[in-house]
């Protein structure tokens, strides 16, 4: 709606850049009336109401939503694509964070684990020298049913899971 000097109020037809999917065709419609009846004009209604309709997905704007920013505040074009610079950059700077300190966390995973393996083994032969053959068998047992199982199952578990 524009109001005009002397206060009266004129109804300004929708642009079909501000209107939704459904009240484009819902316009479209009107419009065409009866100059077409049936299934006739339920085509011409999608073939025209297409040509207005676009999808963009990404993290800046459409690049005529852009120029209307920019052209509404001249250097606003200018700090979205910085902050979606800036934006990309933090993801891939925790990307990268996270990715150091899974390797991190694996690293430190085997080194207790192999030396879990070691103080059993070594707990074992301590056994074993002393006379305590049955506790002797347990460590081993226990090292080498805890090694072998996770070389079958891998260190995620089951080998039934499926990715």
């Amino acid at each position: 709606m524009i109001k005009r000097k002397n206060q009266s109020v004129v109804q300004k037809a929708p642009s079909p850049d501000l209107l939704q999917p459904d009240d484009l065709t819902a316009e479209i419609e009107k419009r065409i009336g009866n100059l077409v009846h049936g299934s006739v004009k339920t085509q011409v209604v999608n073939q025209v109401s297409a040509l207005f309709r676009e999808e963009y997905s990404g993290p800046i704007p459409h690049p005529r939503h852009l120029a209307m920013y920019e052209d509404a505040c001249p250097g606003a074009a200018d700090r979205i694509l910085k902050m979606a610079e800036d934006s990309l950059h933090g993801q891939i700077d925790l990307a990268k964070a996270s990715t150091a300190s899974e390797i991190s966390d694996r690293k430190i995973g085997m080194y207790l684990g192999f030396s879990s393996l070691v103080i059993l083994i070594v707990s074992a032969v301590v056994c074993a020298i002393s006379g305590q053959t049955v506790i002797a068998a347990s460590f081993i047992g226990v090292g080498a049913l805890g090694t072998v199982s996770k070389f079958i199952h891998g260190r995620n578990g089951n080998s039934d899971k499926k990715p």
